[in-house]
């Protein structure tokens, strides 16, 4: 079951979301087989994985269960990664402040308990919240206190979650320069991981900030 969970995660966070989906039900079907409630709990993390698939209301049931479990056991580092994929769920169907609502819950309270991983991974569930909201310069400040965290923490692999979300968010508020640099970062990382999904969200804002460099040279000519 342990590597289960292991294999499970290492797939979520390169964006291998099938892989993640068929290790959790793997442990899960372990875990009720040998009553192990603590893993079975953690198999529900697939949850972030159904929603990338676009089967988030599969994954908003699943998050469901899976608080639910965590109130009864006091698996409170669990809930934390639940109510953020919550958050996001809640968010792709519209449902953007309670989402936002969901995600500062989880973040105040991992914080309260210095939990790292959670620092991280929950602040880009905010930094989408917020993102998809239109506010890219509190979205961009919310992936800062990642970055840092991740960098305080010295995991590469958590390195490759801030990357694209903090570059955006400074281009947007006319960083470009920061933003460059934030991107070639992320994008050495991403490529080492063989994160794909990564990689194209790094492109994405790439293509953002050629864009805008093309509007400031054809505005400087007009002149």
């Amino acid at each position: 079951m342990l590597g289960c969970e292991f294999l499970a995660e290492n797939s979520y966070y390169r964006g291998w979301w099938h892989r993640h989906v068929e290790f959790n039900e793997r442990e899960e079907a372990l875990a009720r087989e040998t009553h192990a409630g603590e893993r079975y709990g953690w198999a529900l993390f697939r949850a972030y994985s159904l929603r990338q698939l676009g089967r988030v209301h599969e994954a908003l049931e699943m998050c469901r269960l899976g608080i639910e479990h965590c109130q009864r056991t006091g698996d409170r580092r669990l809930e934390f990664f639940l109510r953020g994929s919550r958050a996001l769920c809640l968010t792709d169907m519209g449902e953007g402040r309670e989402g936002e609502k969901e995600a500062r819950r989880a973040v105040r309270e991992a914080d309260e308990l210095h939990l790292v991983m959670h620092r991280i991974t929950l602040r880009e569930c905010l930094s989408y919240v917020l993102s998809r909201q239109r506010r890219f310069e509190e979205a961009a400040a919310e992936a800062r206190v990642g970055v840092e965290a991740w960098r305080a923490s010295g995991s590469k692999g958590a390195g490759l979650i801030h990357g694209a979300g903090l570059a955006e968010g400074l281009l947007r508020g006319g960083m470009v320069e920061e933003a460059r640099d934030a991107l070639d970062a992320h994008l050495m990382l991403a490529e080492a991981a063989k994160a794909r999904h990564r990689v194209a969200q790094n492109l994405r804002v790439r293509g953002l900030l050629h864009s805008r460099r093309a509007r400031e040279r054809g505005s400087g000519g007009a002149r």
